[in-house]
């Protein structure tokens, strides 16, 4: 019965670990683009800008 619990419970575990894949913050293989606006106070779009973001597969330094 321990054995099986003890089975149970890493299968479990296995199953809950993401995948590689699921770990990429940004994939090498996509662009992802945004669009950013900034608006003034007094709700006045002053620019409307779009961003696209092309990853490397590299870390960034900061």
């Amino acid at each position: 019965m321990q054995l099986t619990i003890v089975y149970l419970l890493s299968l479990l575990s296995i199953l809950q670990t993401p995948a590689a894949d699921s770990l990429v913050i940004f994939n090498p293989n996509r662009n992802y683009s945004y669009q950013a606006f900034f608006v003034s106070p007094s709700g006045d779009t002053l620019t409307r800008e779009q961003i696209t973001l092309q990853p490397n597969g590299q870390p960034w330094k900061y």
